[in-house]
């Protein structure tokens, strides 16, 4: 009886804090990716985003805009899944990444072909902070048969602030 009483409330308590998560996360936002090679800056693009409920607890639009050179929008949805702390950002082409729910934060870590990607949200007061670490799986150094790292190739940095 205690074991089931404990259970519950962990059960309860994992909801309704990943409710208040992301509800939080919801709105209009607004500011600047900043990109980097090798620590270096080349580029700054206007950067906007969308966050909205679809489906009650569930299902939110995650929708980013980039206007620079060239003008790319990325319309996503979040997706929960049946784990407390875990989501999955579903681009809508079959393709979905998992994002893992860490304090305030949302993170990912995956590859595209040999690149490697290390992604975050972070809500902090009225910004919303989106980084992204780029390196390269081929370009690994061993530092001995157990352990191995990765060069920092590039970054993108971007701070958004709440407009809605």
């Amino acid at each position: 009886m205690k074991y089931l009483f404990c259970s519950l409330i962990s059960l309860f308590s994992s909801t309704f804090f990943a409710q208040d998560f992301i509800d939080d996360y919801i709105g209009e936002w607004s500011g600047y990716m900043m990109i980097a090679n090798s620590n270096v800056p080349v580029d700054t693009v206007i950067t906007k985003m969308t966050i909205a409920e679809e489906v009650k607890d569930s299902v939110w639009t995650w929708r980013t805009s980039y206007e620079g050179k060239f003008n790319v929008v990325k319309d996503y949805k979040l997706v929960k899944t049946a784990n407390a702390n875990e989501y999955l950002l579903d681009e809508g082409d079959g393709i979905t990444l998992k994002l893992y729910r860490t304090d305030n934060q949302l993170t990912s870590i995956f590859y595209y072909t040999e690149t490697l990607m290390f992604t975050m949200y972070s809500l902090i007061g009225d910004k919303l902070l989106f980084d992204i670490y780029i390196s390269n799986s081929s370009l690994e150094r061993k530092v001995n048969e157990e352990i191995g790292d990765y060069p920092l190739l590039a970054t993108q940095k971007t701070v958004l602030t709440r407009v809605k």
